[in-house]
C-alpha cells in the first residue's frame, strides 16, 4: 500500500494558503459587517493553514506512523500500518491493510460491535488522555475512512498525516477542568483554561464563560469529557485562543464522537471514558497512601486533595437539600 503525492499538488496547495491568508485579512477588517465575532481570523486561519500543510509533508506522516506502531506495540486488537523502508519525500510505503471502513454495517457483527467499539475509545482516547508519558500522539483526523475493522478483528488505524501530541501538562490541566466542574470551582477552571490558552486571554470572557457552563451542570450528573470539550468550544467562539494542537485535539474528540455512535449507538464515548476512568482511579488508590497529597502522577492527573476537594463541594451541595 502507497500514499503518493500527485504532481504539483505543493504549488496548489501554497496558492490556496495564500488564498486562505487573504481572506483571513479581509474578516479581520470587515467581521462586524456580516455579524461575525470578534476573533483574531488571522491567527486562526494560520493555524489552520498550519494544519493543511501537514497533508503533504510525507516525511512527517512517516515518522508518525512510526511513533504510533510504537505507542500500540502493547495493544493486539491495534493496527498501525508498517512504514517500509523504501519511502520518499513523496510517497509513503506501508504494509496492506485488509479489512472495511468501521461504520459499515457489514464491517462488524453485530454481536462484536460493542467490543469494538471499546477497542476504539480505548485506542483513540483513553489510552492518550490516560497515559503518564510525557508527551501522546494522538489521531488528527479519525473519521471513517481511516478506521477499519480488520479480518481479524482488529482495529487498523491509516492516514497519519494529521496527528498531534497531547503533553503531560495538557492532560493535566484537562483533568484540572473535569475536577473544577465536578467540585462547581470556577476558579480552578478558569486558571485551567489560562494554561491550556495562549497568552493574551482575557479574564473576563474566560470567568462569564465558565459560570455559564457551571449554571448548566445538575448536582446529580456530573460532568465529563464531553462537558470538557463542549466549554473549549465555547471558550474559542467567545475569542479564547488556544495552540493548534488543542484545536485539532478538540475537533478529533468530536469525530471520533460521531463515528463510535453509527458503530455502537448503545453506548457513549462519554460514558466509556467515564467509566475508564473510575477503573484507573481505583486501581491507583493504594498508591495514594505513600504519596503528596498535591501528587498528580497517575494516569488519571488528579490528586488525592482534588478528590477531598469534590467530596467536599458535593457536601456543600447537599447540605442544603437535606436541610429543606
Amino acid at each position: 500500500m502507497a500514499k503518493l503525492l500527485k504532481p504539483g499538488i505543493g504549488e496548489r496547495l501554497d496558492e490556496d494558503l495564500a488564498i486562505l491568508a487573504r481572506l483571513a485579512g479581509y474578516l479581520d477588517e470587515r467581521w462586524a459587517v456580516y455579524g461575525l465575532p470578534a476573533l483574531a481570523y488571522g491567527e486562526i486561519l494560520e493555524e489552520v493553514a498550519e494544519l493543511l500543510a501537514s497533508e503533504v509533508r510525507l516525511r512527517q506522516e512517516q515518522a508518525h506512523l512510526r511513533q504510533a506502531a510504537d505507542q500500540f506495540a502493547g495493544q493486539p486488537d491495534v493496527q498501525v500500518p508498517r512504514v517500509l523502508p523504501f519511502c520518499t519525500d513523496t510517497m509513503t510505503a506501508m504494509e496492506r491493510v485488509y479489512g472495511r471502513k468501521l461504520t459499515d454495517p457489514s464491517a462488524v457483527s453485530a454481536w462484536r460491535r460493542p467490543a469494538m467499539f471499546c477497542t476504539s475509545a480505548r485506542a483513540l482516547m483513553s489510552s492518550v488522555l490516560c497515559s503518564r508519558s510525557e508527551s501522546m500522539l494522538f489521531h488528527g483526523d479519525p473519521h471513517a475512512g481511516n478506521l477499519l475493522a480488520t479480518a481479524d478483528g482488529r482495529l487498523a488505524m491509516l492516514d497519519w498525516a494529521l496527528a498531534g501530541q497531547l503533553t503531560a501538562d495538557d492532560r493535566v490541566l484537562l483533568s484540572q477542568i473535569l475536577v473544577g466542574g465536578w467540585s462547581r470551582n470556577d476558579a480552578q477552571i478558569a486558571a485551567a483554561v489560562a494554561g491550556l490558552a495562549c497568552t493574551g486571554t482575557g479574564a473576563d470572557v474566560v470567568r462569564s464563560r465558565v459560570a455559564e457552563a457551571l449554571a448548566s451542570v445538575s448536582w446529580y450528573k456530573p460532568p465529563g469529557p464531553a462537558w470538557v470539550m463542549e466549554l473549549l468550544d465555547d471558550l474559542a467562539r467567545g475569542g479564547v485562543r488556544f495552540p493548534p494542537r488543542m484545536l485539532l485535539f478538540r475537533k478529533a474528540f468530536l469525530t471520533i464522537e460521531g463515528v463510535l455512535a453509527d458503530v455502537c449507538p448503545a453506548l457513549s464515548l462519554e460514558a466509556m471514558l467515564m467509566a475508564d476512568g473510575l477503573m484507573r482511579l481505583a486501581w491507583e488508590w493504594p498508591f495514594r497512601w505513600w504519596k503528596s497529597l498535591e501528587d498528580r502522577d497517575y494516569a488519571t492527573h488528579v490528586s488525592t486533595a482534588d478528590l477531598v476537594r469534590v467530596a467536599l463541594g458535593y457536601a456543600r451541595l447537599l447540605t442544603p437539600s437535606a436541610a429543606r
